[in-house]
């Protein structure tokens, strides 16, 4: 066999593309180019080091008669990397005796790094042989196999019957043994333990329920075993309980000498009290998707002592009594510090507690090939960076105020100019082109001083009313988008003109805060299913407009969220930890960032003023708001990096716009 590693400077290499674009396709063949597309700096850089790991591995490099074009690495259907040689190359890889290139790629922000091993074979690579993550040969995550991060995470969310479905469909339709996912599954969690650093040292206790997900923790314990770390397993029942491939690996730890104390073994509960005490990391194994209603009485005791106990707690594939569709948990549920996701990520460590309990998100694809999650329908999914960052308008060069977007912000009144400020703020954070901004009489010197960049147009009186609409309607006229309701007020002579904002014009428009409220009180004005209008309500303002309680919006925020956007016929944002954005056609995506800093007011503000942003340069509806929620909530984790979880203002919201941007840009 014959090696070949390279390590390319992500920065560097991006800094000289963008510098001389050319350079890209004197790298990369057409197949190649047409595959990278949009992916981020850091992928086109591992894929690069990939060909230079290859031709390494030929015993030429660059200048041995070979050139960059004489390799070729695509994504086969699984997303592994697929080599292919030119007939030159595949001479020089014949007079070495090789026939087969096995081909690993990683990377961080900062470095890409890739290995290839000469050997015999098919042209393809094998996937998992030489996977970084399992030991092999280092701490990077793999850009194809086990993912880490949410910039890696898959954006599909998973139903527990989903996530059955594409077990089943990949066992008997594609082939792979349930023993192999398992096994699959057992390496990410062990890998995972292992970047806790007091596990090199001390003991891990793994709580392994009857199951599968059971089977995954004892087959993790055997794993880390095999690695030399101390490990003891707790089974929640009887040995004859195990099933399946939970039974097996239940053997297979015993028979290398694991140590099991089963529920039912005198003294079981002190043992594992004692164990508690002195565990360097608690394996969460007992419960798995299929769980739903409370926790069994039996039970109960041992998790809490888990959770009660100063160990890290990591969590396979979903936390133990959190319900993997809702992220709902009826009474007790893990709190881990890491949960290791399997397949696919579900829906309920987004939402509900699912984010408090989760801690941070791995995924680990456990080998499932791209031909049998396609197979399935998705309609969740998770605003990942990447595809946010595919959403993002493009800047031309060669732009101007007047292609940038023309929006109109409609509100402010006496005591709420506060309100339009922020909304205005945000919207040339996001870089809208020309704004103007029609505000009450009372509000204009307030909101003239507060955002200068603006033309304001005031209307008589405190608040808007019903003789504002020759300002209104002559400031429409050459608009691209509109916003209407930050620090409106809830005039009644306005709500007529809401309606026929809302009827008569074609703009894309975003609604807030009190024309939110004058819908809820008018049924009447009601512009019917319009696809490019964005509603934006918190849980009070949801439920008015529902005719139910905050209550029970916030009991099942998902299905509100996407219930709402299929009758009204509008894109729904619905505001709170984990923001929702729904779509008329049944999507829903499920927002990971922000903090509990943006808990303040006037950020609801901000983020109406973002998406009047992005639907003014041109983004459909649903694009402009998942833009705007995503990185709302990413410049209020710019400001925790300073502020932690309070003290900041909207109006600092506002400013971290630009940064949060960019960060996502770069990754």
């Amino acid at each position: 066999m014959f090696p070949g590693i390279d390590l390319i400077e992500v920065e560097r290499f991006a800094r000289i593309c963008k510098k001389r674009p050319a350079v890209l396709e004197r790298l990369f063949t057409p197949a190649e180019l047409a595959e990278l597309g949009a992916r981020s700096w850091e992928s086109k850089a591992a894929r690069f080091a990939g060909k230079e790991a290859v031709l390494k591995a030929l015993g030429t490099g660059i200048g041995g008669g070979l050139s960059w074009h004489d390799v070729e690495i695509t994504a086969n259907e699984a997303g592994e990397p697929l080599v292919r040689l030119s007939d030159k190359a595949a001479r020089v890889a014949a007079a070495r005796g090789g026939d087969t290139m096995r081909l690993s790629l990683t990377h961080t922000k900062e470095l890409a790094g890739a290995m290839a091993i000469l050997g015999s074979g098919e042209w393809r690579v094998e996937s998992g042989e030489w996977r970084v993550g399992s030991g092999e040969w280092g701490e990077w995550g793999v850009e194809s196999g086990e993912l880490r991060g949410m910039e890696n995470m898959d954006s599909r969310l998973v139903t527990a019957a989903q996530m059955r479905r594409l077990d089943a469909r990949a066992i008997a339709d594609f082939g792979l043994p349930s023993a192999v996912l398992m096994e699959n599954a057992a390496l990410a969690v062990a890998a995972a333990a292992e970047k806790f650093p007091a596990v090199h040292a001390g003991l891990t206790v793994i709580l392994a329920g009857k199951g599968n997900n059971g089977g995954d923790g004892l087959a993790a314990a055997r794993q880390l075993a095999v690695r030399g770390r101390r490990t003891a397993v707790f089974f929640m029942g009887r040995e004859e309980d195990a099933r399946g491939d939970a039974a097996l690996n239940l053997q297979l730890y015993q028979r290398m000498g694991g140590q099991v104390t089963y529920q039912g073994d005198e003294g079981a509960f002190a043992l594992w009290q004692r164990a508690l005490r002195h565990a360097a990391l608690v394996v969460d194994a007992l419960y798995g998707t299929g769980f739903h209603g409370r926790l069994p009485e039996a039970v109960r005791p041992w998790l809490q002592a888990a959770d009660d106990c100063a160990a890290p707690v990591l969590a396979v594939d979903i936390p133990s009594g959190l319900n993997a569709d809702t992220g709902t948990a009826e009474d007790l549920a893990a709190r881990a510090a890491v949960t290791v996701t399997l397949g696919l990520p579900k829906i309920g460590l987004f939402t509900g507690q699912g984010p408090l309990c989760a801690g941070e998100v791995v995924l680990s694809r456990i080998s499932l090939p791209e031909t049998v999650l396609a197979a399935e329908t998705y309609d969740t999914f998770l605003l990942t960076p990447a595809y946010v960052r595919s959403l993002l308008p493009a800047r031309h060069p060669a732009g101007h105020k007047g292609t940038h977007g023309r929006g109109v912000l409609i509100g402010g009144s006496r005591g709420m100019s506060g309100a339009a400020v922020l909304a205005g703020q945000a919207a040339l954070r996001c870089g809208i082109g020309l704004l103007q901004i029609v505000t009450a009489e009372a509000a204009e010197a307030a909101v003239n001083a507060g955002v200068t960049e603006a033309t304001v147009w005031p209307a008589a009186g405190d608040s808007l009313s019903g003789e504002a609409w020759p300002v209104i309607a002559e400031r429409l006229a050459g608009a691209d988008a509109c916003a209407v309701g930050p620090g409106l007020g809830q005039t009644e002579s306005f709500a007529p003109l809401l309606g026929r904002i809302l009827r008569e014009g074609a703009l894309p428009a975003v609604l807030d805060a009190d024309a939110l409220n004058l819908l809820a009180r008018f049924k009447d004005i009601w512009p019917g299913k319009r696809d490019n209008l964005v509603l934006t309500p918190h849980p009070g303002e949801m439920a008015r407009l529902r005719g139910c309680g905050a209550a029970e919006i916030q009991a099942e925020r998902l299905t509100a969220a996407r219930r709402a956007a299929e009758e009204w016929g509008a894109v729904v944002v619905l505001k709170g930890a984990n923001t929702i954005v729904a779509a008329p056609d049944g999507r829903a995506f499920i927002n990971p960032t922000g903090n509990a800093g943006l808990g303040t007011g006037g950020t609801g503000d901000v983020l109406t003023g973002a998406i009047l942003a992005y639907l003014a340069q041109g983004l459909p509806a649903l694009a402009a708001a998942c833009c705007a929620v995503y990185l709302h909530g990413a410049a209020g984790d710019c400001l925790r990096e300073t502020h932690g979880d309070s003290g900041y203002t909207a109006l600092e919201v506002a400013g971290a716009l630009p940064a949060a941007r960019r960060r996502l840009e770069r990754v």
